[in-house]
């Protein structure tokens, strides 16, 4: 086998790296627009959607495909009232609505 091919990594390594470098990158989302709510690390915990899990977007009422500015109304959460484990979950882990005016 020749020097240069041991050290290329195989593509599952570069895939797996992927996944597990996912968690350490920080997304700034400026006004929000662009920022994935659920995909995007933007609340420095992760993808919210690995956090709370599939059915995240069907108890919250925040679609899959949703930006943080279109989680956001009139300068609050739009989260559900009740106290279904994954609406507590998300608000212990989104910003204060004091650090949302500065976010979006």
């Amino acid at each position: 086998m020749h020097e240069a091919s041991r050290n290329v990594p195989t593509m599952a390594s570069l895939t797996f790296d992927k996944e597990k470098g996912r968690t350490f990158l920080l997304c700034n989302i400026g006004s929000g627009q662009a920022a994935s709510f659920w995909f995007d690390n933007w609340t420095g915990h992760g993808a919210l959607l690995d956090l709370v899990g599939a059915n995240g977007p069907r108890v919250t009422g925040i679609t899959r495909l949703a930006s943080v500015s279109d989680a956001v109304r009139d300068g609050v959460w739009t989260l559900p009232r009740g106290r279904h484990p994954i609406a507590r979950l998300l608000r212990t882990l989104l910003p204060s609505s004091l650090n949302l005016a500065r976010m979006v």
